[in-house]
């Protein structure tokens, strides 16, 4: 789920480009081993906790009694409990008992000293490299998007959407006609419709909630699928959070946001059902510790292992510069990637923050601070690698030529209206927490055709998922 972005100061302005870089990164962004996933990671005895170290058999254990507890407690959804129950005893008969080592988490090396995972060394120009590729690549049709919460995913979710839909490829979709993938729960295989009974051969692309788990997405997505997400300004983000996740135990009661953080501890206890929301998302969203202590060789390694998974991560805040980066890296063309905000809130429902405010939000969300920081940096890198600046903002502007003129052909009011307005209720997007969720009403005049192809852009999230 996503919205409209909030206006607040950031560390680099949200119009126009920012200067080249310097910042180098956290964890020189590779270890000086193999590449490894979390799954390596966890071979040996690793720090998951708050300052308390597991085994894997313990942290396999643990994961797996939270989400039996999470199971039971989902009666009024539409999850079979007793399916998922067998599917759970299954899984804790698979874990294997850990090597018998006494080493811990490789630390780091100093960052100065490794190269940089986007580094340009040895590599053609990037618009030499940019024509080269137009000639030779094919449109990717195996994706992963790990659908990170508030950070305009749902707009993604959208394109990806369609884009399968009018090549008819093949969605790794939640069981039952689930939205998510079962969510909060570490994401496993059997959550896939269509996986355990193998009545589907093979699937194209993914793009649900989840909670990532590398190991697990591999035993279902082709071994060439390209893995991309997105990441957002805490900030910003935990003002979307409070508004739309309102009903959890850390927020209930909560006036405002400003009353939350004078104390947070005070409210939020991480055993409660869906707290995860009130603390470092996006850490737990890409399958980490979200409570864990922050220091600087989890980030680092945390941040590695994204690096070492994930092909492209993307910017909330630049969003068209997202989708350009996307469509060269897919070998897409322009109308693949041209959306509509999906998902966005009314005005009515932003909180302004003050300065006190957005720094406390920081040090709460120190760890997806810290991602946040780090992806937002070599963002801009890639694109100084691939694209260019000037070249992005020839591309960038092309990009909004055309979703004008889309709102123009498709829009009765050429914008997003509040839900009140939407005249046609199959088309009203889902209402959650405080936030009011806008969405679209289309032009009466459009053709069949024409109407079809303007429908996909605005169809909220859960209705193109249950058409799917």
């Amino acid at each position: 789920m996503d919205e409209t972005l909030h206006s607040v100061t950031l560390e680099q302005p949200v119009r126009g480009y920012p200067k080249s870089p310097n910042y180098t990164g956290l964890a020189g962004n590779t270890l000086a081993h193999n590449p490894r996933s979390l799954d390596d990671i966890f071979k040996q005895n690793t720090t998951v906790g708050l300052g308390i170290t597991y085994s894997t058999k313990q942290y396999q254990k643990g994961s797996l009694q939270v989400q039996k507890k999470l199971l039971q407690s989902t009666s009024n959804s539409t999850i079979n409990t007793k399916q998922h129950l067998k599917a759970y005893r299954q899984q804790k008969k698979k874990i294997s008992k850990p090597k018998s080592s006494t080493s811990s988490v490789p630390s780091p090396l100093n960052p100065n000293l490794l190269p940089h995972a986007h580094s340009s060394l040895g590599r053609p120009s990037a618009k030499r490299a940019q024509n080269e590729e137009k000639d030779t690549c094919q449109p990717k049709t195996h994706i992963v998007f790990l659908k990170t919460h508030k950070t305009a995913s749902s707009t993604i979710l959208n394109i990806l959407y369609r884009f399968g839909e009018s090549r008819n490829l093949t969605f790794a979709l939640p069981l039952s006609k689930h939205s998510q993938l079962f969510y909060p729960l570490y994401f496993t295989s059997l959550f896939v419709e269509g996986f355990k009974s193998r009545t589907v051969k093979e699937y194209d692309i993914m793009c649900n909630h989840m909670r990532f788990l590398s190991s697990e997405v591999k035993k279902v997505m082709p071994a060439d699928s390209f893995y991309f997400s997105i990441v957002r300004n805490p900030v910003t983000m935990m003002e979307s959070i409070f508004s739309y996740y309102k009903s959890i135990p850390a927020f209930l009661r909560k006036r405002n946001l400003d009353e939350f953080l004078e104390n947070p501890w005070k409210h939020y206890n991480a055993s409660l059902n869906n707290n995860h929301y009130a603390k470092n998302l996006l850490t737990f969203d890409f399958g980490f510790n979200n409570n864990a202590n922050d220091n600087e060789r989890y980030t680092n390694l945390s941040i590695t292992m994204i690096e070492n998974t994930f092909d492209l991560i993307l910017v909330s805040e630049y969003f068209d510069e997202s989708m350009i980066l996307l469509k060269n890296a897919l070998c897409w063309k322009l109308d693949d990637v041209v959306s509509f905000k999906l998902n966005s809130r009314s005005n009515k429902t932003r909180q302004d923050l003050s300065r006190r405010a957005m720094e406390k939000i920081k040090q709460w969300n120190s760890l997806d601070w810290k991602l946040y920081l780090h992806f937002n940096a070599t963002f801009w890198k890639k694109i100084d690698e691939t694209v260019g600046r000037e070249e992005m903002e020839r591309e960038v502007e092309r990009l909004r030529e055309r979703r004008v003129q889309l709102m123009k052909t498709c829009l009765q009011d050429e914008g997003a209206v509040d839900p009140s307005q939407i005249k046609d209720t199959s088309l009203k997007p889902f209402q959650y927490g405080a936030a009011v969720i806008q969405g679209y009403n289309l032009n009466p005049e459009l053709d069949e055709i024409t109407k079809s192809k303007c429908q996909s852009l605005i169809m909220p999230e859960l209705q193109y998922t249950a058409l799917l």
